[in-house]
This record gives structure tokens, C-alpha cells and sequence, in this order.
């Protein structure tokens, strides 16, 4: 039987299933899309990628957290806005890049394509200080 396209020439891994679903608060809000636009664009989304990185870098636990199959990311934004206005959907999206992208390098997802990640994004406005909620499940 042939395997199917995105795992031909190595082997699919063993089915792993979490008990409870993984919750991460990150102390900062994720950026709005707009700020990875540009000339300059690449260097605001390296820098992102490593904020993301070093922060995962300090739980212990990541490793017991791999990914072995299909998972639910949801993420909950908390921002101040003067304005208070609802930042749009695109922008919500391409702001959370680098914390999917660096939930990816640390083996939490199997890959971050739509075949093996469900994302969902949401937004609220708070008057506390700016964080990111980050929710991961199998399906």
C-alpha cells in the first residue's frame, strides 16, 4: 500500500493522544499582521520567532508534549486598544505566524499545515496587562 503524499520516504509515527489539553499563557500580546509587511517586515518576524522560542524554551515540559498526529490549537489574544476596536481577522492570523511557527520547531504540532493543525483565533480587549492564551488538543 502506498503511503499517502506528505509522508512518503519516512515512516509516520505512532498515534499519541493527550490527556488533558495543553495551556500556555504567553506574557505578551501576539503582534497585528501589519507590522510583518515591508521592507523591514522579515526582521519584525525574526524577532517574534525568537521572543517565541526562548519563552518556550523555559517549560520543562515540551518534550513530554510531542506531537504525533492532528491537533486544535486555539488562540485567545488580550490586548489593550484605546480605540477598543476588534483588530480583523487576516491580521489576527498573520500576527500569530510566529507562535505557530515556534510551536512547530518545539514538536508540539506535527506540522502546521492544514491537514495536521485545526487553528482558531480569537480576540479580547482587557484592561490589564497584554497576554496570549494558547490552547492545544488532539482531535
Amino acid at each position: 500500500m502506498r503511503r499517502p503524499r506528505g509522508l512518503q520516504g519516512r515512516k509516520e509515527k505512532e498515534k499519541y493522544s493527550l490527556k488533558e489539553p495543553i495551556e500556555i499563557i504567553f506574557p505578551f500580546a501576539t503582534p497585528t499582521g501589519w507590522k510583518f509587511k515591508g521592507h523591514y517586515g522579515w526582521r519584525a518576524l525574526m524577532g517574534w520567532n525568537k521572543k517565541c522560542d526562548r519563552y518556550l524554551d523555559g517549560y520543562e515540559t515540551v518534550k513530554k508534549w510531542q506531537a504525533k498526529g492532528r491537533r486544535k490549537v486555539t488562540i485567545t489574544r488580550h490586548h489593550k486598544n484605546k480605540r477598543d476596536r476588534i483588530k480583523d481577522d487576516v491580521n489576527l492570523r498573520e500576527g500569530c505566524k510566529p507562535l505557530i511557527d515556534a510551536l512547530d520547531r518545539k514538536g508540539l504540532l506535527f506540522k502546521d499545515t492544514t491537514e495536521y493543525l485545526n487553528d482558531v483565533y480569537y480576540q479580547k480587549i482587557t484592561k490589564k496587562e497584554p497576554f496570549t492564551h494558547v490552547k492545544i488538543e488532539d482531535v
